[in-house]
This record gives C-alpha cells, sequence and structure tokens, in this order.
C-alpha cells in the first residue's frame, strides 16, 4: 500500500536500540530526533533495534493476485502496463515481472519453464471500483492465467515464508528509475529475455502516491520523486552436501516458492541472470503472492 499510504518509515513512531556501546535509547521526533532521523531510510550501523512503534491503518478485503501473460508480447505489455500504472490512482499498487513461468496447475504445462510476464496488483478501497481501475492490466493481452480477486490483505505476504527454507540465498540489486521509456523497456525486455531462467526474478514496481508526498528531507530516504524501482533478484538454495564448499544446488525460484505450499519439485535447472544497480534487502509481492492467492481463490 505503497502509494495509499507511504512507506513504513513515515508511519513509525519510535523505535528502541541498543548502540555500539550497550546503551538502550528510544529514540523518536522528540527523544533523539537526529537518531530518529537517521534510522528511517539511512541503512544500518546505528544499533540494534529491538522494538519499533507504528502508526496503523486498516487493511481488511484488497482486491489482489495477479495476471500472467506469454512474453512474446513482453515489451509492449510492459509499455501499457506502466502508461496504466502511473496514472493509477493511489489506492493500486502494482508490480510487473518477467520471470520463468513456474510448474504450477495454474500455468500450461507446455508454457511452464518459458519466460512469462506477470503483472501483480494490490486495490485497497471500493471492490467494484477497484475491478474498473484494474480491468486494463488484465486485458494487455491474452492471459495465461487471471487469478485477480478478492482476499485478505495479509494474504500478500505469503513471500516473508520463503525465508523459513533452509540454505536460501538471495541477490538482490536495484535501481530508480525517473520514467520507463519506450527505449528502456526494449533494452531491459531483450536483455532480460536473452538471459532469463528459472532462478531470476526481474521486477518493475511503480511508486509515487503518498510515498511522493512527504518532504524530501523529512527523513533519511531522499527518493521521494522516484515513480519506479527495478530489481532484479537471483536465489538458489545450497544443498547440504555442498555447503562446505560452497557450491549451489540448481533449487529454482518457482521451486523455493512452491515449497511452501508443500509442492515437491525435481529436475532444478539453473543458469545466472542478469543484475542491475545496487544491493538492496526488499520486500514485497512476488510469486508467493500469487500462490497464495491460488491457493486462497480455489478454497
Amino acid at each position: 500500500m505503497v502509494r495509499k499510504h507511504g512507506l513504513a518509515i513515515d508511519h513509525l513512531r519510535a523505535v528502541e536500540l541498543v548502540t555500539a556501546v550497550g546503551e538502550i535509547l528510544r529514540a523518536s521526533e522528540r527523544a533523539y530526533p537526529e537518531l530518529f532521523w537517521g534510522l528511517r531510510g539511512g541503512g544500518g550501523n546505528f544499533g540494534v533495534a529491538t522494538a519499533f512503534e507504528v502508526d496503523l491503518h486498516p487493511a481488511g478485503t484488497v482486491l489482489g493476485g495477479a495476471v500472467f501473460y506469454e512474453a512474446a508480447e513482453a515489451e509492449r505489455i510492459l509499455q501499457g502496463y506502466a502508461r496504466h500504472a502511473t496514472a493509477a490512482p493511489d489506492e493500486l499498487s502494482t508490480q510487473a515481472m518477467l520471470m520463468a513461468a513456474p510448474p504450477a496447475p495454474i500455468i500450461p504445462q507446455a508454457l511452464q519453464g518459458r519466460p512469462i510476464v506477470a503483472i501483480l496488483v494490490c486495490y485497497t478501497g471500493d471492490l467494484a471500483q477497484g475491478e474498473r481501475v484494474v480491468a486494463p492490466l488484465r486485458r494487455l493481452a491474452t492471459p495465461i492465467a487471471d487469478l485477480v480477486g478478492p482476499m485478505p490483505y495479509p494474504a500478500l505476504f505469503a513471500l516473508t515464508e520463503v525465508g523459513t527454507i533452509r540454505g536460501l540465498e538471495q541477490h538482490v540489486r536495484s535501481l530508480f528509475l525517473p520514467a520507463l521509456s519506450d527505449e528502456v523497456l526494449h533494452t531491459l525486455t531483450e536483455e532480460t529475455l536473452a538471459t532469463m531462467s528459472p532462478e531470476t526474478i526481474v521486477q518493475i514496481r511503480v511508486l509515487g502516491g503518498a510515498m511522493g508526498r512527504v518532504s524530501v528531507d523529512a527523513t533519511a530516504f531522499a527518493h521521494r520523486a522516484t515513480l519506479l524501482i527495478l530489481f532484479t533478484e537471483r536465489r538458489s538454495t545450497m544443498s547440504r552436501d555442498k555447503k562446505s564448499s560452497g557450491r549451489r544446488s540448481g533449487t529454482s525460484i518457482s521451486e523455493c516458492f512452491l515449497h511452501i505450499l508443500g509442492m515437491q519439485l525435481s529436475n532444478p535447472r539453473g543458469l545466472l541472470g542478469a543484475m542491475i544497480g545496487r544491493v538492496i534487502f526488499a520486500k514485497g509481492m512476488m510469486l508467493a503472492h500469487l500462490l497464495f492467492a491460488v491457493s486462497f481463490l480455489r478454497q
């Protein structure tokens, strides 16, 4: 809900932390204001945070899920996505992904493992209005699968369960973009499809909205005018017999997410994908959200 309510740091009231010299502090706008400013977007090395006090917003039921398209029309699909998502009301947060189709029941077997485009959505507000706002993203081309529907907001956070998989290794890079020109989309699509693997996901996330209406110097996060962020991510797991040598197994991202649902896959494949930008830690909507939505919508 970054476009509707802004960043989590914008709703942080106070942080309790232990400093490098062992002091226990509570930083807020009134107490240790400079430290509190730095804690909101300034990275690490301030101390070990032990508690956060935040303002919350009601979530309830949202219109969420994803639409899958074949990647043969990826460039045109992403152009349409960028136009609509950047102009959408704040209630709509979205993400577009280029990835290899997972071996999931929702994907025709002939397309599994092939490049696809996934458009993930979260609309918070009136569901009928949300259907109208989201509709253009559901007809950018002929969908492979359309799994958008009402769901509890927590269903979008199944991704965090990926962290429980032992040996999961993650490498994420990102790049802020002021806009998505046709030239950028052409290069992005061409290079991604040329290096696609089951371990790699490329994400485009549209920002703006409430995030951009906070003063640039209010927190240490200075990228308020940023309209888009581009992520590339590669995940792999390390098998027990290879941990000592540091060699990775070939387990794919699709396997990791499907493992959350108790589905066992075999014959993993592995290739390195292209990485762009600088290393960051990122959480957001990804394939796990979609798979969780599938399990929910089919109940």
